[in-house]
């Protein structure tokens, strides 16, 4: 049986519905939740538990950070018999409606990155799985925004003014994008929702707001715990709501 190069995993390791929060030690503690679990891997930025919420199996698998690496969690994911996906992310407010620990579900995605475009061509949209943000939106009413998300490749592009060499050319379409109405941005959304039709599978997003995207780079808050933990109490309401819908 095949272990997978990057996320050293076989088929049959993971649920057909997997979380996706970027770092190993959210992952973990995601998993603390669940009713019964087991470490599956552990390898470079991808630690794997699987285990079952409210009686239906569920994984949770960390992809680190950006495009490339979520890509590959996603490819090898398919390839061992997952099929649906949410991100459990953070992301920096671009709206004044979104304040530091609101929530975001993420129906579409702009890509302002280089990834997706070896997966489709960049007119194709990059849109969340209707069915995951119904069930997601459902779980969540009245605490979560739904709109926009601007996924860049750069991290730190945006902080402090957008103050290297490339700023002002990439502070124009980003202005464009906030004018479409957009109101957050992340390194991942987009990638997953593209990789995600590529296969055929299904891909949501869910977002905390951390940090406003002007905030100077000594003011950045990396993960704050209470906008971790409001993540992950609603990530785990979104999850119970979607395995509802499936069969045990």
């Amino acid at each position: 049986m095949k272990r997978m190069m990057h996320i050293s995993l076989v088929a049959g390791d993971t649920a057909p519905l997997v979380l996706l929060p970027g770092s190993p030690e959210r992952a973990e503690r995601i998993a603390s939740h669940f009713d019964d679990c087991e470490d599956k891997a552990y390898h470079r930025e991808y630690r794997t538990f699987t285990g079952t919420l409210g009686g239906k199996p569920i994984s949770v698998c960390s992809t680190g950070i950006g495009g490339p690496s979520i890509a590959i969690a996603v490819e090898e994911l398919v390839q061992v018999g997952s099929k649906s996906f949410l991100r459990v992310g953070t992301g920096l407010s671009v709206s004044e409606e979104v304040k530091r620990g609101d929530l975001v579900l993420a129906q579409g995605a702009v890509r302002m990155e280089g990834v997706a475009e070896q997966y489709l061509p960049p007119e194709y949209p990059a849109v969340s799985d209707p069915y995951l943000l119904m069930k997601a939106e459902r779980a969540l009413s009245g605490r979560v925004h739904i709109g926009t998300c601007i996924t860049r490749s750069s991290y730190y592009t945006p902080f402090g003014g957008f103050s290297r060499p490339s700023g002002p050319r990439i502070m124009e379409r980003w202005n464009e994008y906030l004018g479409g109405g957009a109101i957050i941005s992340d390194t991942d959304t987009a990638i997953l929702y593209i990789v995600a039709s590529s296969l055929g599978a299904k891909a949501s997003s869910l977002l905390v707001a951390t940090n406003p995207c002007n905030a100077q780079l000594p003011e950045i808050e990396d993960d704050p715990e209470d906008c971790e933990d409001a993540l992950i109490a609603a990530a785990l309401e979104a999850a119970r709501s979607i395995l509802d819908g499936q069969e045990g």
